[in-house]
């Protein structure tokens, strides 16, 4: 059974000012052509929640790509990265007519969704994320923080030949080459932490195919 719980619009219509709000830019700027693998990681997090299938939909009010939006400008807006925590995100929001009827749990999960779509990270509270690897936002840690910690700097590795790092991948080195002559499978991941992820014991590769939306996002 299908639950109609959420109103999903994923068509260029919203695509293009969603795109402009998320990279910061004008809307005849946004070339949509270049965002097609966005727009499928789009389309599919919308086809979640229209099925119900994310554990967290029945802790939310129906929202819409507006609200997504919402979300985003006003973390945009803010003045200070100090204020930028959760618990004044979440209370300004509730000041907003889209928010009328939405109780804090909601607020919280519909900043959760926004941050996900923006930012390509898997934030999910932990009592909806079981086996699955999530970040918690809480109250009282700012944004800028909480996004710091998630990618610490790389250590130093001692004892390692110098030689190693002169050496060059060819040209036509490939996915499909890996796989031939190492035996590693490559899975694809929307969550930009887990990049380059090696399971060592099932051989499986995580690669994150977002590199065009993610490289924009960066720049702007």
């Amino acid at each position: 059974m299908v639950i109609e719980r959420v109103t999903w619009r994923s068509n260029a219509s919203s695509m293009r000012p969603t795109l402009s709000t998320f990279l910061n830019v004008l809307e005849d700027q946004i070339v949509l052509g270049h965002f097609l693998s966005y727009q499928q990681y789009w389309d599919r997090t919308w086809g979640s929640l229209k099925k119900g299938d994310p554990p967290e939909w029945a802790s939310m009010e129906p929202v819409t790509d507006e609200h997504v939006r919402l979300v985003v400008t006003t973390i945009s807006s803010t003045a200070s990265e100090a204020q930028c925590q959760r618990k004044y995100l979440r209370e300004a929001l509730a000041k907003d007519s889209h928010f009328k009827n939405h109780s804090e749990e909601s607020v919280n999960r519909t900043i959760e969704l926004a941050l996900r779509l923006w930012l390509v990270l898997n934030f999910r509270d932990d009592e909806y994320s079981p086996g699955v690897l999530s970040i918690q936002w809480e109250d009282g840690i700012s944004l800028r923080a909480f996004i710091l910690q998630q990618f610490p700097s790389p250590r130093m590795l001692r004892n390692l030949s110098e030689r190693m790092f002169d050496f060059v991948l060819p040209d036509n080195f490939t996915m499909v080459k890996l796989k031939r002559y190492s035996g590693i499978k490559v899975h694809w991941t929307y969550d930009l932490s887990e990049h380059l992820d090696l399971d060592k014991d099932h051989r499986i590769l995580k690669v994150f195919p977002l590199k065009h939306y993610v490289n924009e996002l960066r720049r702007r």
